[in-house]
């Protein structure tokens, strides 16, 4: 399957739905937060890693993260901590260290600067021993929650640490396994091995269902209770951090590819996609401080605060994609 056959747009557009549901922790039941837990956010940052290339000057890649995801940071806290009234010294110290002590999404982008700068300091240096890197990385991440994380209060250390080199791990994910989810080389290398030439990648994803499918029933039935969640770093069985997100991937990717109109919603949802970054800041505003304190939070009243909130932001996006310097400052893009 070739790579211009996936609808990158519409799988952060889905994944920007699931962040939006995620939020809705006074109302959603716990499971299905749990579960969209399991991998919107490591999705994210595999995305991330699948467009990552090392630059030839590292610095010039850093001027260009702080026009793409930095100043949309920094005019966001300003614009939606004053309107709240939430905007002091204290949280603007929280802000320049890090903003992992201001809850939200605000851990997100120091997260993904910090993992990405991580790789390509890996990729110009330790590129020849980069399996070795990830192992270690990975394994004291698991180390440092198993052992550690009782003892340590995550909050307080700066730039998202601790996140960012589990983000680093799915960052290198989607860089390195980007070739076996466009078939370039591990489809065949695979089929070998199980010795069916005509391996395709409809197999591979019904592995992914079977896995995914699996897990949410044994969670259901009480029977494995695996919990993963990025923002608190809180993480499960060391394989299963890996495996869950890495499904899920390969079935969103196919799915990308099958989907031609979805009802005249494709266009809607990559609108989403397109415009992640302005959702990720304001969905949470828009839904915790609008729709909820006036729809209130009981029963199946989540699903219209959701479609409320998606509503809104997109609008908000439609809005803002008209001016390009509002499109700059606060999604990091010129156009829509």
């Amino acid at each position: 399957m070739e790579e211009k056959q996936f609808n990158f747009d519409l799988i952060k557009g889905f994944l920007c739905i699931c962040v939006v549901i995620g939020h809705c922790t006074k109302t959603v039941p716990n499971g299905i937060i749990q579960i969209i837990y399991w991998f919107h956010m490591p999705c994210f940052f595999i995305l991330s890693g699948w467009f990552l290339k090392a630059p030839e000057n590292i610095f010039s890649w850093i001027k260009n993260k702080i026009i793409r995801i930095w100043i949309p940071q920094i005019v966001w806290f300003f614009l939606l901590f004053f309107i709240n009234g939430r905007l002091c010294k204290k949280n603007l110290l929280y802000f320049i260290c890090g903003a992992r002590n201001l809850g939200g999404v605000w851990w997100y982008v120091p997260t993904l600067f910090l993992s990405m700068l991580m790789f390509i300091i890996m990729e110009k240096y330790f590129s020849k021993y980069y399996m070795a890197v990830l192992a270690v990385i990975y394994l004291f991440v698991c180390a440092d929650y198993y052992f550690f994380i009782p003892k340590i209060d995550r909050n307080k250390l700066p730039f998202s640490i601790g996140v960012a080199m589990l983000a680093f791990i799915y960052v290198s994910l989607g860089h390195y396994l980007k070739a076996y989810w466009t078939e370039m080389n591990m489809a065949n290398f695979v089929g070998r091995l199980l010795k069916n030439q005509n391996m395709i990648e409809y197999e591979r994803v019904k592995l992914s269902v079977i896995c995914i499918v699996t897990f949410i029933v044994l969670y259901k039935m009480g029977i494995y209770k695996y919990h993963m969640n990025m923002a608190g770093m809180k993480l499960g069985a060391v394989l299963w951090n890996l495996i869950i997100p890495f499904s899920a991937m390969t079935i969103l990717l196919y799915i990308s590819t099958q989907i031609k109109e979805l009802c005249g919603l494709r266009k809607k949802i990559e609108i989403f996609g397109r415009n992640s970054l302005m959702i990720m800041y304001l969905h949470k505003f828009v839904l915790n401080d609008i729709i909820e304190p006036i729809l209130g939070v009981e029963g199946y009243v989540w699903i219209i605060n959701v479609l409320l909130t998606l509503l809104i932001c997109y609008v908000t996006c439609i809005l803002i994609s008209r001016n390009v310097i509002l499109c700059k400052c606060l999604g990091g893009r010129s156009i829509l």
